[in-house]
């Protein structure tokens, strides 16, 4: 499991108490960051999560669900964020600072609720998001509800993640639901690949499940097709940026090509996964994942 420390340099961090979830608690991290550096106010000021659709001004990621869902996140948009006075100052201190003070303002069962219901959204195909909460071995609850906003209002209200003895994997259980399990299939090369691998650890379509909401096994851009005959096989990737990146330590040895898609999401936060773990890269400068990049630099690095 995983816990918001209070004591700590980073209070608004997440930490990992046993081997195994660092694929769901680097994504969960990535979408906590997200909504201290550009989310709104949060706290006090919680009522803006229940602002009509004529008060935003952004438009959400888009999915397969974006005409059902864009209108009721239409509060949870990034409105807000690390003061100006506090980006300018060039050290690293400063940032902390920002994000540890928003921590505080806005609760952590609030900013774990948001950040839970962003991934949901993502994950989202129909009209309802549905939370399943873990909890034994042998039992679960379901709970359906019509939007994001009831969601997050009864999360907020039950403090369902800080109270549930397994928070990560009532996510993951809640994403695959809220997804369904026949799109979860449909969404991966094999179907017979197991979400959770040996000793726990994600597989790369459940990171691509809590990053994107697209349990597809690759990394690279769109789909890759291959046609023999009558034979075909399609492998899926990625098929617009996400909210949330992802990098790959394996890259440097030409194990695996990361999409620009990943590489370039909507907010400089990137998943960085190696061989044996998955931790968080991020900044708070829009600016780093859109650089472009020049004509032919992949070409001339390769021998």
């Amino acid at each position: 499991g995983g816990q918001v420390p209070e004591l700590l340099p980073c209070p608004w961090g997440l930490t990992q108490e046993l081997g195994g979830p660092c694929g769901v608690l680097a994504a969960m991290q990535a979408f906590i960051l997200r909504e201290l550096f550009w989310g709104p106010a949060l706290g006090a000021d919680f009522d803006a999560y229940a602002r009509s659709p004529s008060e935003a001004s952004t438009a959400m990621p888009t999915s397969d669900s974006d005409s059902d869902h864009s209108q009721d996140l239409a509060g949870l948009r990034p409105t807000g964020g690390i003061s100006p006075s506090q980006r300018s100052r060039p050290d690293v201190c400063a940032v902390a600072e920002g994000l540890a003070a928003r921590f505080r303002a806005a609760g952590a069962a609030e900013l774990l609720a948001v950040a839970a219901a962003r991934m949901l959204h993502n994950a989202a195909a129909s009209d309802s998001f549905v939370w399943v909460e873990v909890e034994s071995r042998s039992s679960i609850c379901r709970r359906r509800f019509p939007t994001c906003r009831a969601l997050v209002s009864w999360l907020v209200a039950e403090r369902v993640l800080l109270r549930t003895a397994s928070p990560v994997l009532s996510l993951v259980c809640s994403l695959v639901y809220t997804r369904g399990l026949s799109r979860v299939r449909a969404d991966m090369d094999c179907t017979t690949t197991p979400l959770i691998g040996l000793f726990g650890h994600c597989s790369q379509e459940l990171t691509n499940l809590c990053v994107s909401g697209r349990a597809v096994a690759n990394v690279f851009d769109g789909d890759v097709s291959f046609t023999d005959g009558d034979d075909s096989l399609v492998l899926r990737g990625v098929h617009r940026p996400p909210e949330v990146g992802f990098l790959s330590t394996l890259e440097a040895f030409r194990l695996v090509q990361v999409g620009s898609h990943l590489k370039q999401p909507r907010y400089p936060l990137w998943i960085v996964g190696s061989a044996t773990h998955y931790t968080l890269l991020f900044s708070d400068d829009c600016g780093l994942n859109h650089v472009c990049q020049p004509c032919g630099a992949g070409a001339a690095a390769r021998p």
